[in-house]
This record gives C-alpha cells, sequence and structure tokens, in this order.
C-alpha cells in the first residue's frame, strides 16, 4: 500500500504517548491543539515534521488531536499554535514523573527546541 500525501500515518511511538495511553497523564489531558484527547483521537505530532527531517524525540513532538495533526500537515507549527496554546500544553506536564516520561524534562526539552523561556511557561 502506498503512502500518498493525504495518507497520513500516525503509528509514530514516544514514551508520551503510552504515559497517555497507561491513563498516567490524568483523564482530562488536552492535546496541543487544545483539544481534549482520547486512545482514539491522540496522535504524535511533530513539530517540525518527519518528512522534513523532524525526529521522533522528546523536543520535537507533542500530543496532539489527529484530524489537527491531518490538518497541519507540513506547515509550520506557528501557524497553528500560540504561544499561550503551548503553555497551557505544557503546564499540564509541570508535576508528571513516571516511568515513561519526566514532566520537567519533556518541558525543558520542548523549550529549549522552541526557544521558550522556562520561566514563562511555568509561571502563571
Amino acid at each position: 500500500m502506498s503512502m500518498g500525501v493525504n495518507n497520513i500515518s500516525f503509528g509514530y511511538s514516544h514514551p508520551i504517548k503510552k504515559a497517555f495511553d497507561k491513563g498516567l497523564l490524568g483523564k482530562d489531558f488536552k492535546g496541543l491543539y487544545g483539544f481534549k484527547l482520547t486512545k482514539k483521537t491522540r496522535s504524535i505530532e511533530h513539530i517540525k515534521p518527519h518528512s522534513q527531517g523532524g525526529k521522533t524525540k522528546s523536543g520535537n513532538v507533542a500530543l496532539a488531536d489527529k484530524f489537527m495533526n491531518s490538518k497541519r500537515g507540513t506547515e509550520p507549527i506557528e501557524n497553528y499554535v500560540t504561544f499561550e496554546m503551548w503553555k497551557s500544553y505544557l503546564k499540564q506536564f509541570e508535576k508528571i514523573k513516571n516511568k515513561f516520561i519526566d514532566g520537567m524534562e519533556y518541558i525543558k526539552a520542548i523549550c529549549k527546541e522552541q526557544g521558550f523561556n522556562i520561566k514563562d511557561i511555568l509561571n502563571d
């Protein structure tokens, strides 16, 4: 089966996805775009698209809604996600630490890749 432009695969795996699937991120967890996620609607969003060399590593992935992930495609993340959306998404990880993900390390990795000051993310 060939993978056409509109046939996006959401089969990427990352410890953050495993933590979500095991219920370790909270029952009301919202993805990067602000939508509450379920096992059926969640996907791994590559901040720098995989097709453009983006790796499936902590600083380059976020949990997101499949529909929005597909809608964005390979467009720049800035066209879809504001700083406030990043802040809301990342603050959910502040007190998360389990065998799959250390929330603070994840926040630091995203901040490094996106050029955010971690203090701006964590302060209200």
